[in-house]
């Protein structure tokens, strides 16, 4: 199993984060080639199922998840089944990720917990000790979870820049 916790601060109210990081057709750029949800309720809930394709270290990962745990403006977890393309062969994982928001001050914390884990069978052991112990994908993998929280922070950011307080 391949796993990371990461966590970054941003100037914003829960409310504005977590706008941010549910817009998954728009929200998710970095390593993020497409991200689209295939439900017919479009809505940010239990259930919400959607495919991805992205890049962790530079190997394409093709994505089909759905949400679970949605607690709006709080956290929200989803799992799928990803196939990873290397070498001309294909490594199907399980995987997941959790982004937990917690309000400190005028700002608030983002978490973001993800994990894989390959099939325990001998087709899955051997692509996990390439991976962990050849290509260390440890390290890719905090690398694209911190570019998904740069990322984040980025684009809030640059939207409180683009649009100045209001005063009265």
């Amino acid at each position: 199993m391949i796993k990371d916790a990461q966590s970054i601060t941003i100037e914003a109210p829960p409310e504005t984060v977590w706008e941010q990081i549910t817009n998954l057709e728009g929200g998710y750029k970095f390593e993020h080639e497409e991200v689209r949800v295939v439900s017919d309720d479009k809505r940010f809930q239990d259930g919400l199922r959607f495919t991805e394709k992205e890049r962790i270290g530079g190997i394409l990962a093709e994505v089909e998840a759905a949400n679970y745990d949605v607690m709006p403006n709080r956290q929200y977890r989803f799992r799928g089944n990803a196939v990873y393309h290397h070498l001309g062969l294909k490594t199907p994982l399980e995987q997941g990720e959790t982004f937990s928001l917690r309000p400190d001050g005028d700002a608030t914390t983002l978490t973001l917990e993800s994990w894989g884990r390959f099939p325990d069978t001998l087709f899955g052991k051997v692509p996990e000790f390439y991976a962990t112990k050849i290509l260390n994908i440890d390290k890719p993998l905090a690398e694209h979870d911190r570019g998904e929280l740069d990322d984040f922070t980025n684009s809030i950011e640059t939207s409180k820049a683009a649009d100045p307080p209001k005063t009265q």
